[in-house]
């Protein structure tokens, strides 16, 4: 009878350690994962804004060689500009709302300035 309670008790803590390491290990290939998605959607996210800037910058020389005065160029550009901002932040609010809680603490930034040296960071070790 004690070698049947004791192959119960190996059983349970075999059960149990498997368990355990199974979740770390999972935890840590996620987490590798996550940080590879991220880090190439940030990239990508800057790329275009890059693009962006660029087309910007043909827009306003139209601008500057139309009817339009000083006046009405410079509101363009303030709605420009603003509608830039809302959209880096809200891509960096859609992170945060798109990783499960387990996996939620690779964001490690919170604004567009904070992601852009994150993957400075990047980009300068590889």
């Amino acid at each position: 009878m004690g070698t049947i309670l004791a192959a119960i008790v190996w059983a349970i803590v075999g059960a149990i350690f498997y368990k355990a390491s199974s979740s770390i290990v999972w935890a840590g290939k996620y987490t590798l994962f996550a940080r590879r998605v991220i880090y190439h959607s940030l990239f990508l996210m800057a790329s275009v804004v890059e693009d962006l800037a660029f087309i910007r910058t043909l827009k306003y020389k139209e601008l500057e060689n139309s009817d339009l005065t000083e006046e009405q160029i410079s509101f363009i550009k303030e709605v420009d500009r603003n509608a830039l901002d809302n959209w880096k932040e809200a891509a960096i609010g859609i992170f945060h709302q798109s990783f499960p809680a387990p996996l939620n603490t690779t964001v490690k930034f919170r604004t567009w300035k904070e992601a852009m040296k994150v993957l400075e960071k990047v980009l300068k070790t590889t």
